[in-house]
């Protein structure tokens, strides 16, 4: 492939170096409304700058399409690399909620948890000792307490704190 387009410029020279060289004849070039009076090396000459001129305006054009193609591609990769941050981002802040609610969860039941086993200490120490029932407390739901303090059929006096009835 490299052999053919050495081939090609070789001859492609020799042919501008021949008709540069060999042609001194007269032309008149009709451009527009205007009469140009030249050479047929200068009519030469006109259409390889021309060509020249078309050929490096093509790369141009093609080097600046493929830039631009790159450069959305680029673009799009980073809006789906940022798309994807985002998405990361918020399953991690989610996550992170989760743990929390989780970690404050097993706080609440280790905590009951030792509540319960005091509590079972507790009567499994009532049930050794006889007891099997805590006697009530004042205003509970078994015996609850009036404007004095004392409960129903409590005829007891008044304690240092409540007034005293007459």
């Amino acid at each position: 492939m490299v052999v053919l387009a050495l081939i090609i410029i070789a001859l492609a020279a020799l042919f501008a170096v021949g008709v540069i060289v060999g042609s001194g004849d007269a032309a008149t070039l009709d451009v527009f409304v205007a009469d140009i009076e030249t050479t047929v090396t200068g009519v030469f000459l006109a259409g390889l700058v021309t060509g020249l001129v078309l050929l490096i305006a093509t790369v141009l054009l093609l080097t600046a399409t493929r830039r631009a193609r790159e450069r959305r591609r680029e673009a799009k990769a980073l809006r789906e690399r940022a798309a994807t941050s985002s998405a990361v981002s918020e399953e991690r802040d989610q996550l992170a909620a989760d743990k929390e609610h989780l970690e404050r969860e097993l706080r609440d039941r280790q905590q009951l948890e030792a509540e319960r086993s005091e509590l079972r200490r507790e009567l499994d120490e009532r049930e050794a000792t006889g007891i099997t029932r805590p006697a009530p407390r004042e205003g509970t739901a078994d015996r609850p307490a009036d404007a004095g303090g004392r409960t129903d059929g409590d005829t007891a006096a008044p304690g240092p704190d409540q007034p005293t009835r007459t």
